[in-house]
C-alpha cells in the first residue's frame, strides 16, 4: 500500500495566500487601500491579530506599505509566477 505525503499548511500562509491573491485579482495599483481589518477580519473569519504577520510578509514581498496608524496600501509591484521576481510598475 503506498500513501501520499499531505501538505500542511499553517493559518499564516493561508491568510498570506489569500491576500496575495486579492491584490493581484483586483488589480490594486500603488496607493490603493486595502479593506480595514474589520471587514478583512469578516471575510477571512479570523481575529484581528491573525493579519499582522501576513502583512508583515506581504510587505517584504514588496505587495504592501504597512504604517502604523494608517490603512495597509498596495505597491505597484506584483509577482510574476509566484517567483521571487517583481516588476515596479511605477517607473
Amino acid at each position: 500500500m503506498s500513501v501520499s505525503v499531505v501538505a500542511r499548511t499553517s493559518l499564516l500562509d493561508e491568510v498570506v495566500s489569500e491576500l496575495q491573491q486579492f491584490i493581484e485579482t483586483d488589480g490594486l495599483q500603488a496607493g490603493d487601500r486595502l479593506p480595514a481589518d474589520a471587514e478583512l477580519t469578516a471575510q477571512l473569519q479570523v481575529i484581528r491579530n491573525v493579519l499582522r504577520e501576513p502583512f508583515g510578509q506581504l510587505a517584504v514581498m514588496g505587495l504592501v506599505s504597512v504604517k502604523r496608524a494608517y490603512r495597509t496600501t498596495a505597491l505597484g509591484r506584483i509577482p510574476i509566477n509566484n517567483l521571487d521576481q517583481t516588476v515596479d510598475l511605477n517607473p
